[in-house]
């Protein structure tokens, strides 16, 4: 998982004036990656970046730092979910899902540390922040988040399109290519459990 945009309006749960207090606004986007700068993760404007004006190494280690970072919030946040939710069903998808994400981050960084590269950005507090306020509390419901991977679930493969061209670039580092070749499958197939999850009927969705 790369980027999270809110769906619709998504409110806490509970009375409407606990809900009065916090809405997520129709069509905002929650940043899953924010680094030492605080700039939003996109994997267009980093795939896209991997041309002519800079050498293949340099490229590839380019992404690798900023999507090591967004894969290390995502354990962050669905480990939080995993603790407040209250299906079973769903906590025990949460728990692998988690496992990728945290194994694909500790992966780049070794493979980045293979570059000599010791400096890794990480995520901003804004948007460990945001990421927590939405995932890692009871105050909305599990449905309300899996709503909120709408875009994540209906546009898996535009929003990968620009890595799976990325990894198609890649001429002098075949473990890499390989690596986040495996890596998209497993978010393709989390993506696919995740509209698994949203779409079971409602008596399902505490079994």
């Amino acid at each position: 998982m790369v980027l999270v945009h809110v769906a619709g309006g998504v409110r806490p749960q509970g009375n409407s004036s606990t809900r009065g207090k916090a809405r997520i606004r129709r069509g905002s986007g929650i940043p899953l990656h924010g680094g030492t700068r605080n700039v939003t993760f996109s994997l267009r404007r980093l795939a896209d970046g991997f041309r002519a004006r800079h050498g293949e190494h340099a490229r590839i280690v380019r992404f690798l730092k900023s999507y090591r970072a967004s894969e290390s919030l995502n354990a962050h946040y669905v480990g939080g979910w995993a603790r407040v939710t209250r299906d079973e069903a769903l906590r025990g998808g949460l728990i692998i899902v988690q496992a990728r994400e945290g194994i694909h981050a500790r992966l780049m960084r070794e493979r980045l540390r293979e570059f000599n590269v010791t400096r890794l950005p990480d995520v901003s507090e804004h948007s460990r922040r945001q990421a927590m306020a939405l995932f890692a509390t009871d105050r909305y419901s599990d449905r309300q988040k899996l709503d909120a991977l709408a875009s994540l679930i209906e546009h898996y493969d535009a929003i990968f399109a620009p890595v799976n061209r990325l990894i198609g670039d890649i001429r002098a580092d075949a473990q890499t290519a390989q690596m986040l070749r495996l890596m998209l499958d497993d978010e393709y197939a989390t993506t696919q459990w995740f509209a698994r999850m949203r779409d079971r009927p409602v008596r399902a969705q505490h079994c």
